[in-house]
């Protein structure tokens, strides 16, 4: 008797039944669901974190990585919608802000809760120019280049072994960005939050204000010590904010009413 094919895991998680809101997680370029291995043990039971696996990321390696956002973005929304049995809250990084902005504008029947978009131009700043010229670039220049922004491991610079593997993977993602095409819509009804390093170039301060265009609400702000990658550099800082924005608005959502009974 064949065996039966196991379905996709686009969203890989740990079963918490009793989670009071699920906290999706897009990961930057390059990158799966193990940028957000740790995030679990510190937000404790009742937020359950659903941590994105791209094809040919991560677990689903050896998979077609996709160079196409728009139809990701399609197949994302497809594999989220059955999940969306709690409160929902978005995180992305860098390419990740860019996707969960882009699923956040096709899920618009849906009250998710808050954006957290993190190291991420305002998407009408997309591409910038430095990412259309990394994604021109050979296959060393390429990794040079990608390496700069900080998030690629030392050995696979060094390794043209590692090259061959991981070359294909980020090329795809950095292609996604680059050919990105910005269209504007009306503002989303959602709260979003902007996370940045203070020290991070390829963010700089003139690109993030146009955010505010994306929301009816006050785009609020917090910042980090570290570059492009400061996620990874102050993980504990991160996730510790992230709970507690989610733990703040989850408990006004529960609090009594004082509106005069009519």
């Amino acid at each position: 008797m064949p065996m039966k094919k196991q379905p996709t895991r686009w969203f890989l998680s740990r079963p918490l039944p009793a989670a009071k809101a699920h906290l999706f997680c897009f990961p930057y370029a390059g990158s799966g669901a193990s940028a957000f291995a740790g995030w679990q043990a510190q937000l404790g039971a009742d937020i359950k974190v659903q941590a994105l696996e791209m094809p040919g990321h991560g677990q689903r390696f050896g998979g077609r990585p996709e160079t196409d956002i728009r139809r990701l973005v399609g197949e994302i929304v497809d594999a989220i919608t059955p999940l969306l049995d709690r409160p929902v809250f978005f995180f992305g990084h860098s390419l990740g802000a860019v996707l969960a902005f882009e699923v956040l504008r096709e899920l618009r029947s849906f009250p998710i809760r808050h954006l957290f978009a993190s190291g991420c131009r305002a998407p009408c700043h997309l591409p910038s120019p430095q990412m259309r010229d990394i994604v021109a670039r050979s296959e060393r220049p390429f990794i040079e280049l990608v390496h700069g922004y900080g998030g690629l491991p030392e050995e696979i610079v060094q390794d043209r072994d590692l090259q061959a593997v991981f070359l294909p993977i980020l090329k795809a993602d950095f292609t996604m960005i680059a050919d990105y095409v910005y269209d504007r819509r009306d503002p989303l009804q959602v709260p979003i939050t902007l996370l940045t390093g203070d020290r991070d170039t390829h963010v700089p301060e003139h690109v993030l204000a146009a955010w505010q265009n994306e929301t009816v609400h006050k785009v609020s702000r917090q910042r980090f010590k570290g570059g492009h990658f400061f996620i990874a550099d102050a993980q504990v800082d991160v996730v510790r904010f992230v709970g507690a924005a989610i733990r703040r608005q989850l408990a006004r959502d529960h609090r009594p009413s004082t509106a005069p009974l009519a």
